[in-house]
């Protein structure tokens, strides 16, 4: 994405852990654009709100999820060409247990994913990715 800022060998480790982990999507870990608390950009469906680190994941770790932001994520080409046409739309849907919810761009894209590979992305959590605010200046 244009507002992050991946450091020097993020591609390469990104594209080390896909290989070591025979993955298909592999992404660098980023937090939402606002002060503490650290919010990261990730999240499994079983549980409501994003992945914590301490109490879901250890920093340093690479965790498989159901999703998280698209900003900088490492696809492998023939796994992204198998995806259905749609892949990005943004909607509110009803989930039996926990409401009307919003489904973002992401969240839809990672829902198509899931369902034509059986299976999330892995996040890197070595790789820190800064999300720059261009309102208050802040790297997140």
């Amino acid at each position: 994405g244009d507002d992050n800022v991946p450091p020097p060998n993020g591609l390469q480790a990104l594209h080390d852990t896909m290989m070591r982990r025979e993955a298909n999507a592999v992404a660098g870990l980023y937090y939402i654009k606002q002060p503490l608390p650290d919010v990261p950009i990730m999240w499994r469906n079983d549980l409501a709100g994003p992945l914590i680190p301490g109490k879901h994941f250890q920093m340093g770790e690479v965790v498989e999820c159901d999703g998280t932001g698209l900003d900088f994520v490492l696809f492998e080409t023939e796994a992204l060409a198998k995806l259905p046409p749609l892949k990005f739309h943004t909607l509110v849907k009803w989930i039996p247990g926990r409401g009307m919810m919003l489904q973002t761009e992401d969240a839809f894209f990672w829902d198509r994913w899931r369902e034509t590979h059986g299976a999330g992305p892995l996040v890197d959590t070595r790789v820190r990715v800064g999300h720059f605010n261009a309102r208050d200046g802040g790297m997140y």
